[in-house]
């Protein structure tokens, strides 16, 4: 299995050898803006992963 990304981001269930449930937003300039990582039970709310990509979209149209 490839781990470069898991382990990147600190997300490796080392006892499954999965990662963790995981949801990262990266902008263009691969910065960083966003992420959550939690338990399999975890549940990931789309409106708030739409809400997070629109402000780093505004965000990036006030820097040009």
């Amino acid at each position: 299995m490839h781990h470069t990304a898991i382990r990147a981001y600190d997300v490796l269930d080392e006892d499954r050898n999965v990662a963790y449930r995981s949801t990262f937003i990266v902008d263009r300039e691969g910065t960083l803006r966003w992420g959550q990582a939690g338990d399999r039970d975890m549940v990931r709310e789309g409106t708030e992963i739409l809400r997070i990509l629109d402000l780093v979209a505004s965000l990036r149209r006030g820097a040009s």
